[in-house]
């Protein structure tokens, strides 16, 4: 009798310990999978998605988002995963937040809906536009500066001068091909100052970096799987820089 009592009761300490084990294993994953994630209150969930505070809380509670609860000073309050509001939500937090959405680690950025990802996308490509806020690279800035002078002057032709030879010569005292000048002379007059600026509208490559391609490739597929909301093109123009 008394064989079999020590049988159970170690049988029942195993089963115990076993429990306890997976329970801290679950509380471990939960802890590392909550740091991975985005975490608003619902105030600011409310800013986010327009919903008033009452329509927050019952989704909470029915488990439409990824909830926790905190401590706070008379009780627990809820804490929404970033990651599990509406696409067009992630994306008012990108632009609300664009310093810190440049910033996000890979990990955290890949659990956002592919919308949040291309506006993250679009705020880390190179600015490529022409207007009151224009900001390009500076090596970019110093090449549009020498077009500049080089096109102001082609188009200074002194009287009597054949315009085939000035233009060689101007190419040549700024160190471009004549065929170079006559395509930006061409691009000019066309476009003005933003077509120099950003000349590539037809297809063809540029130089990418490879996290670049590689970011572009995560975003494209994602949405595809999402239903489609990206394509090849747009996604290639999102990430182009300049060489």
């Amino acid at each position: 009798m008394m064989e079999r009592e020590i049988a159970h009761f170690k049988n029942e300490s195993a089963q115990k310990s076993a429990q306890q084990f997976m329970e801290l294993r679950n509380k471990v994953r939960n802890e590392r999978d909550n740091s991975k994630e985005i975490w608003l209150d619902i105030k600011t969930v409310v800013i986010l998605t327009g919903d008033p505070r009452r329509t927050i809380q019952d989704r909470c509670k029915k488990k439409c988002y990824k909830t926790r609860k905190v401590k706070k000073v008379g009780g627990t309050a809820y804490q929404i995963a970033l990651s599990s509001l509406p696409p067009e939500a992630q994306v008012v937090w990108v632009n609300q937040n664009p310093e810190k959405a440049r910033t996000l680690p890979e990990y955290i950025r890949n659990r956002l809906s592919s919308q949040a990802q291309w506006e993250i996308t679009r705020l880390m490509s190179p600015k490529e536009s022409v207007g009151l806020e224009m900001f390009i690279k500076e090596n970019l800035k110093k090449r549009l500066a020498t077009k500049i002078k080089a096109i102001q002057k082609a188009l200074s032709c002194p009287a009597g001068t054949k315009k085939s030879e000035w233009i060689r010569q101007v190419a040549s005292e700024f160190g471009i091909s004549h065929k170079t000048l006559y395509r930006d002379l061409k691009i000019y007059r066309e476009k003005g100052l933003a077509g120099l600026v950003n000349p590539r509208e037809k297809k063809g490559l540029v130089a990418w970096d490879k996290e670049a391609i590689e970011f572009m490739q995560g975003v494209y597929l994602k949405a595809v799987r999402e239903c489609g909301q990206v394509s090849k093109r747009r996604a290639y123009q999102a990430v182009i820089a300049w060489e």
